[in-house]
């Protein structure tokens, strides 16, 4: 089935664009019979995103939840917090902006289709891997500027119910509402600690949430670190479940970023998915068409200059092109040959008569 227009065909499950040639989804297993069709925001796309980055302290990858943009991160495993290289997510950001551009189904193209690297998105493929490695020196200090994304078009969905939501944008916070169990949610994108080009126009992450209360962590006279509810002081249990838990004793939603998490030393764990929200052309698409018209200009260029070495390439390519100038000559000779004639004898008759 081929989505209609204004529709996104996606997993019933996870929400990441479903592969019409595929029996399951390829993001989270589920059968393709799940599918259905969502409406879609004119001039918005969803891009669906795990990520985590590799920590240059115990060298295991870590979780990142978000757009943990403040310029640190803190490793799972570890505990350690350090220094994160923001280009690094800049690359990440632009490899999904161009997953938004041309990877969704119907995105128009301007140049050869075959130069696009998203063309088998939701023919034969959902998700598409990017990831960079390595460490950044910037201004003496030493930044991890390693990131791994997981990235598909999308449609958020409802964690409740797996109902569709309805997101509303409201200057810098976006509410998403469930067409299913009618929950709503409130998120505000970060601000960045320096530039990070592209940027999403909206997010949905737990770690982005601003509806609940957010959690206190304290350090007791013990050593012991607890995560307490700020409204009845209680400790949080369960809280590697999710950022958002419910204090058992006053049922305050209470929110748990997940360097939160980190800093009690739960451990490594699977990143959870996060939906940033596109718009625009990206610099991607930019990169091929300056490409294509580049190849085309060379191409022109070289048959230019190839012309005129053409002309005197082979032996017999000259002999022929001698032979057709004599021709040429001995017609036009042969055309004008008796008014010559007629010249000569006119000018040559009275001084060659004979008294």
């Amino acid at each position: 089935m081929v989505s209609r227009p204004g529709t996104l065909r996606i997993c019933g499950e996870c929400g990441a664009l479903a592969a019409r040639r595929k029996s399951q989804c390829g993001v989270c297993g589920a059968s393709s019979l799940s599918a259905r069709e969502v409406p879609t925001t004119p001039g918005v796309t969803w891009v669906r995103l795990t990520a985590s980055f590799t920590c240059r302290g115990c060298g295991q990858k870590s979780a990142l939840d978000g757009l943990d943009v403040d310029g640190t991160v803190t490793c799972a495993a570890c505990a350690m917090t350090q220094a994160f290289d923001l280009d690094a997510w800049s690359s990440a950001l632009d490899f999904a902006h161009g997953l938004a551009d041309l990877g969704a189904p119907g995105a128009p193209l301007d140049f050869d289709p075959s130069a696009n690297p998203f063309s088998a998105s939701g023919e034969t493929e959902s998700t598409f891997h990017f990831e960079t490695k390595g460490l950044r020196t910037v201004g003496g200090v030493q930044r991890t500027a390693s990131i791994a994304i997981d990235a598909c078009v999308g449609h958020p969905l409802c964690g409740r119910c797996k109902a569709s939501v309805l997101p509303t944008k409201s200057g810098d916070a976006l509410t998403t509402t469930c067409t299913g169990c009618g929950a709503i949610a409130t998120y505000t994108l970060p601000t960045p600690a320096g530039p990070v080009h592209p940027y999403p126009s909206a997010i949905i992450a737990d770690d982005a949430r601003t509806d609940g209360s957010a959690a206190r962590l304290e350090t007791e006279a013990s050593g012991v670190v607890a995560i307490r509810c700020p409204s009845c002081n209680a400790s949080l249990t369960n809280v590697s479940a999710g950022s958002l838990i419910e204090c058992a004793y006053c049922r305050t939603s209470c929110r748990v970023p997940s360097r939160m998490l980190a800093t009690l030393g739960v451990g490594a764990r699977e990143p959870r998915p996060f939906l940033l929200a596109f718009m625009g052309p990206s610099s991607l698409r930019a990169r091929i068409v300056t490409s294509a018209t580049q190849a085309r200009a060379q191409l022109e260029s070289s048959r230019g200059i190839e012309a005129i070495p053409a002309l005197r390439s082979t032996p017999q390519q000259q002999l022929l092109r001698m032979l057709i100038c004599i021709a040429f000559v001995v017609g036009v000779g042969a055309l004008y040959l008796p008014r010559m004639m007629q010249i000569l004898d006119a000018r040559g008759g009275p001084s060659s008569s004979v008294p």
